[in-house]
């Protein structure tokens, strides 16, 4: 049982500091310029190209810069608290009645801070789409995202993109947890994550596990979208019990000594 005290004061020292609202900042400024960056960016097509990411050998400096940075800035916050400086083992013993306690209020605190990393980026959405353009056509009559997409398939796309992304990411925290609880070693981890993201454009396996949320993936399980999702779906889902299984077992002691 997670103490809510406990979580409270996680997620303020850890989530909420300075340093997180002023990257919120950055991100928000980011998205917009991206958005200006494209031709006829308008209406929902602004939350298409935030998901789209790379794939398939499309590779556009711009576009993997953007992927690149939505994927990695919550791992980074991420990996800050795993840092040895941050953690002492004797320190959470004292604050938290057991390891295991410690570890899952990480987890909830982090997928707290992605529920409200995600809400930054929609909130670059609404303002952009108020101030940069007719904010009342919100569905495009020619998409310049999701070609010959109906309006009720294009939010099925949308809808599915966001919430693998949410847990894409959760799962790749986890992955990054139980990495570091074995090497101890957050520079080979992060780069080793960044890798992973910056060859997703050219690797051709439809299930290479970096970038499974993106759109532009989609397209190319087109006739078997419903089967992708639900696949996509499984291994986020049983990737994530399984790593959750090796830290309570062994990870987390491993991770507070290191």
């Amino acid at each position: 049982m997670i103490s809510r005290s406990s979580l409270k004061w996680f997620f303020v020292i850890n989530f909420l500091n300075k340093r997180v609202l002023f990257s919120f900042f950055l991100v928000f400024v980011f998205d917009i310029l991206y958005f200006l960056s494209k031709t006829n960016l308008i209406g929902v097509d602004t939350v298409a190209v935030l998901f789209y990411g790379c794939s398939d050998g499309n590779f556009v400096l711009i576009d993997m810069l953007f992927f690149l940075i939505f994927n990695l800035t919550p791992l980074y916050f991420s990996a800050v608290i795993f840092d040895s400086g941050n953690i002492k083992a004797q320190y959470v013993i004292i604050r938290f009645r057991k390891k295991s306690e410690y570890y899952f209020v990480m987890e909830t605190s982090f997928c707290i801070f992605l529920l409200i990393y995600f809400a930054v980026h929609f909130f670059s959405v609404v303002f952009y789409n108020t101030v940069f353009t007719n904010r009342e056509v919100w569905f495009p009559i020619k998409s310049e995202i999701l070609y010959n997409v109906t309006q009720v398939y294009y939010g099925h796309i949308v809808t599915a993109a966001v919430s693998l992304r949410f847990l894409e990411l959760v799962f790749v925290q986890k992955f990054f947890a139980v990495a570091h609880s074995f090497l101890g070693n957050l520079t080979i981890e992060f780069i080793a994550v960044l890798v992973g993201y910056f060859f997703s454009p050219l690797v051709k396996w439809n299930l290479y596990p970096f970038g499974l949320s993106s759109i532009s993936r989609f397209f190319l399980v087109a006739d078997f979208f419903n089967i992708y999702i639900v696949i996509t779906l499984l291994i986020f889902i049983v990737g994530s019990v399984i790593l959750d299984f090796l830290m309570s077992k062994i990870g987390i002691k491993n991770m507070l000594e290191k």
